[in-house]
């Protein structure tokens, strides 16, 4: 699948069009982990490789230096529109929690788990994250995914899910892509404008603060009440 350019406005060095995404306008996503569950996939999966981050820590020596080198995969990721949706989802959900959960690129991480390196978003998908629930058995909150859609041809919007993987699918929606092409990659002016369409009814994040901080998880409400959808059975994220 060939690469899209965003809009005609050049930002690039060469002079050309950004682009939506590295390897074309397809469904992608970002993992978030509250401290310590992302081991959980090392205890409880089978896997064909060692997860990114053990592999990383291999090959630089510590574990710091595999978390820079993961980082800047994010930060990259981050240049195209699709990486700034995704982290705009993130902080929306996450608020300041996400300076110590472990975020991590879902191709990534599904590559490790799988054996297979597939990078569009529907190999790991909400089908896929409950497969993952039913053997690791995260706790509400634990394991958060922001997952979107491809850009349709002839819409000016991307859809997007929020996965709980305790719970499923629990908050659906759209953004602007001329918002996310528009934004600097670092997110100056705050997350992009989400547009909610449906909430799980009743949903609050369960929050894990930074390890030493407090001594009991407590639930984080939702930023606005959404009325439930008539089909807010969870379902696909296309």
């Amino acid at each position: 699948m060939p690469c899209r350019p965003d809009t005609s406005r050049c930002s690039c060095a060469d002079g050309s069009a950004p682009r939506r995404q590295y390897a074309g306008n397809w469904a992608s996503a970002t993992w978030a982990f509250a401290p310590g569950a992302e081991q959980r996939l090392n205890e409880r999966l089978v896997k064909p490789a060692p997860m990114v981050i053990d592999q990383a820590t291999e090959l630089l020596g510590s574990r710091d230096a595999a978390e820079v080198a993961l980082y800047q995969v994010m930060g990259w990721r981050a240049l195209h529109s699709q990486g700034r949706a995704l982290n705009s989802i993130l902080v929306d959900q996450l608020g300041d929690d996400l300076d110590h959960y472990a975020i991590r690129e879902a191709e990534f991480m599904t590559n490790c788990i799988v054996g297979f390196n597939f990078g569009d978003g529907h190999l790991h998908d909400h089908k896929f994250i409950a497969s993952i629930q039913r053997r690791c058995g995260f706790a509400p909150g634990e394991f958060i995914v922001a997952w979107i859609e491809s850009q349709p041809v002839h819409k000016n919007f991307q859809r997007y899910v929020v996965i709980d993987a305790a719970l499923g699918i629990v908050e659906r929606g759209t953004y602007q892509v001329a918002d996310a092409v528009a934004e600097q990659p670092w997110l100056p002016n705050g997350p992009i404008p989400l547009t909610v369409e449906w909430r799980l009814p009743g949903y609050q994040r369960v929050r894990y603060p930074r390890p030493g901080a407090v001594d009991k998880t407590v639930p984080t409400p939702p930023p606005a009440t959404v009325e439930s959808a008539p089909d807010g059975s969870g379902g696909g994220g296309s």
